[in-house]
């Protein structure tokens, strides 16, 4: 299978709930897909102007085909969610998120056409990203990280992202 053939099938689990903009760059790096994902819960009483709580959650989920991986470039990924992901998508050049703000997921999902080693197999398990923002009132972030190996069929994730597996296998289909 092509890494743009498997591409599309992931792309088709998310774009019921995704708004999908394909190629994307941010600061400067191209990426294969982006996927952006936005929820609004309120409650309120009899009218909505006695308003009880809103939160808000998103997700932003970028896409990468690439040809190998190394801890290198997994430690890279991590560096990149940190200084770019987080500030841009985000909290968008203010300091902390909205109000509102409950959770945003940072997600790097990473296409390769090389089956990855066992370093970097571990680097996969041991990738973490995760922040609270003034003691979690205004919510907090945490990074997902999933690896599917078009060589082996398999999908390796951190723990944080788990729940990806089973939409990343189905597209193996």
């Amino acid at each position: 299978m092509t890494a743009e053939t498997y591409l599309e099938r992931v792309l088709r689990a998310y774009e019921g709930s995704f708004d999908i903009e394909r190629p994307f760059t941010l600061s400067g790096r191209t990426f294969d897909a982006y996927a952006a994902f936005s929820s609004m819960s309120e409650k309120y009483v009899l009218v909505e102007k006695a308003n009880l709580w809103t939160t808000r959650t998103y997700e932003h989920a970028l896409f990468l085909h690439v040809d190998s991986l190394s801890p290198d470039t997994i430690s890279d990924l991590r560096k990149f969610m940190k200084d770019v992901m987080e500030p841009e998508l985000l909290l968008q050049g203010r300091k902390y998120p909205e109000q509102d703000h409950m959770m945003t997921y940072l997600s790097l999902n990473i296409i390769t056409d090389t089956p990855p080693d066992d370093a970097t197999r571990q680097a996969i398990r041991k990738f973490r990203f995760s922040r609270d923002y003034l003691l979690t009132f205004r919510g907090r972030a945490v990074g997902l990280l999933t690896v599917a190996d078009l060589a082996s069929g398999t999908v390796l994730a951190n723990p944080a992202a788990k729940h990806t597996v089973p939409t990343f296998e189905a597209a193996f289909g």
